[in-house]
């Protein structure tokens, strides 16, 4: 793995050490994390035995496909490739549960990890036999996570650089339960992201920014849960896969999901955490 680190390096992209255990950096990682720190580690072969991410910046980010339970990664990948001409071509990985696709963005508008992307952009109906097949906490989950104000989110992330879902980092291959399927260019070779993906991230993005705003200035108002929707939430916590809590990504999401229902139920999570 040391070798792979350094080839991608010398490619233009910032690497850096993950546990094959929890997908967390081996080493101290902060936005400060420069080419030179994995210069350093890659000579002290701290890269052996450990799998291997890319540190998103403003040369590069990835949209992350994933299965969810309805739609299967598969389907949403072959809709993309034949929605957005030269989609298929793009470096892209096969990860165990979807898809790493990479592109270079520059744009300034795109700082925030969303998942953004509705079903009918791609034509896909919301399967509902399949959802009625679900058991309650599944359902739950789906609900959550996937729909939105009538619209059904496919489980496709934009991730960017430096965002407190991802520390800004994507585990790639050859890392555990990921391969290659179109390799990664030097970094000066990433293909923009497609105009069409731009939209949809934008459309997501505003109505984003609007809540924010109106955080900001007082005029929003979140919702407010009964006491036994938090017991049943309290509920749920328990039988949370091990996942939630040793990958960075869930953990923050999970931590944020709870925080905003209420904070009595941070100390209960934090406590499974351990």
């Amino acid at each position: 793995m040391n070798n792979i680190a350094k080839q991608l390096l010398s490619k233009g992209y910032n690497v850096i050490p993950i546990s094959k255990c929890n997908k967390m950096p081996t080493v101290p990682y902060k936005h400060s994390y420069t080419m030179e720190h994995a210069r350093s580690l890659i000579s002290k072969k701290a890269f052996d035995n450990n799998d291997i991410a890319i540190a998103l910046d403003r040369k590069i980010c990835c949209i992350d496909i994933d299965e969810d339970l309805v739609t299967p990664s598969k389907t949403i990948y072959e809709r993309l490739c034949d929605k957005i001409n030269g989609f298929k071509d793009q470096p892209t990985e096969k990860t165990k549960k979807g898809y790493h696709i990479y592109f270079s963005c520059a744009d300034e508008k795109l700082k925030r990890n969303l998942t953004f992307l509705n079903s009918k952009f791609l034509d896909i109906e919301f399967d509902k036999n399949k959802f009625d097949k679900l058991d309650t906490i599944q359902k739950t989950k789906f609900e959550n996570k996937s729909l939105k104000n009538g619209n059904y989110l496919l489980s496709v992330d934009f991730l960017t650089g430096f965002h407190n879902g991802t520390a800004g980092i994507v585990r790639t291959a050859p890392s555990t339960n990921i391969t290659t399927i179109n390799e990664l260019p030097y970094i000066t070779e990433l293909k923009p992201l497609p105009n069409e993906i731009k939209t949809q991230l934008e459309l997501v993005s505003d109505n984003t920014i609007s809540t924010m705003n109106r955080i900001r200035d007082g005029t929003y108002i979140p919702p407010v849960y009964t006491k036994q929707q938090i017991e049943k939430v309290r509920k749920y916590i328990q039988y949370l896969n091990p996942d939630r809590f040793n990958n960075m990504k869930d953990f923050s999401v999970v931590t944020r999901c709870l925080h905003g229902i209420t904070e009595t139920l941070i100390d209960e999570w934090l406590e499974k955490c351990k």
